[in-house]
């Protein structure tokens, strides 16, 4: 049996190149605790100090692949009063991890690691957003993809991502406003070569909810939750639980 702990921890940032034109970064930070336990042939519980060569109790943590590009936003009055986009393009930087065929090296009795936080390549990426006024609440539309086009170390190709949100927003004051969304992530499957990677390739239907603080003119706050109601996938799986997420916001 194993539990997982991860934490994401990104910073963003954006440096304005004219009104609408801007850089972005992301430089992701990765941290993943894991608790292994093991039964015998009679259903008893192994000693905390026994070692496997698959899986065991450890925390593994690293840099992801960074992630750059440019950026373009704007508003379009001139078909719906008050709305605005934004939209960003680039590629990522092969800064992550990335481990040989774990499923190969366990065949074959050699110890391996299943957990690492980057694809190896250099992989395009695109983001959107659009805002639209709606009565008393302002609809969201977002989403993101990742592409691996190649293979890199290992001959490892991570799987294409596919994000996507749609929801809205209610300001209850000036300085705080909430929001629910629909959710959507979509991957699929990585593989070594030939041989596919079983704990990849999935479908997940989430519902978040959170908040955004605007504590100062510079500083804000925003926080949520999500849980996966429905998920389909390939292979062997990890339940996902309840996550969270807590943004700190600072306009220099």
């Amino acid at each position: 049996m194993q539990s997982f702990i991860s934490v994401a921890q990104d910073l963003k940032g954006s440096y304005w190149l004219t009104e609408k034109l801007s850089f972005e970064f992301l430089i992701p930070y990765r941290l993943t605790h894991v608790d292994a336990s093991f039964l015998n042939s009679d259903g008893a519980f192994l000693p905390d100090d026994f070692e496997s060569i698959h899986h065991r109790d450890e925390i593994v943590q690293g840099v992801g692949d960074i992630r750059i590009g440019l950026g373009y936003s704007g508003d379009l009055d001139e078909l719906w009063a008050g709305s605005h986009y934004a939209i960003k393009l680039g590629m990522t930087i092969p800064t992550g991890s990335v481990e040989p065929d774990p499923f190969l090296l366990g065949s074959q009795k050699l110890w391996h690691q299943h957990i690492f936080f980057g694809n190896g390549t250099f992989d395009p990426w695109g983001e959107g957003t659009l805002t639209v006024p709606a009565g008393p609440v302002n609809l969201i539309f977002w989403g993101l993809f990742v592409t691996p086009l190649y293979r890199g170390e290992y001959e490892y190709r991570g799987s294409k991502v596919v994000m996507a949100s749609f929801g809205f927003t209610y300001s209850f004051t000036e300085s705080f406003s909430a929001y629910m969304t629909q959710d959507l992530y979509f991957e699929t499957s990585a593989s070594w070569g030939e041989n596919v990677a079983l704990n990849s390739g999935r479908l997940d239907l989430l519902a978040s909810i959170g908040g955004q603080w605007d504590v100062l003119s510079d500083f804000r706050i925003a926080f949520g939750i999500r849980r996966p109601y429905a998920s389909f996938t390939d292979g062997h799986q990890l339940k996902i639980p309840w996550a969270g997420n807590l943004e700190l916001m600072y306009d220099f």
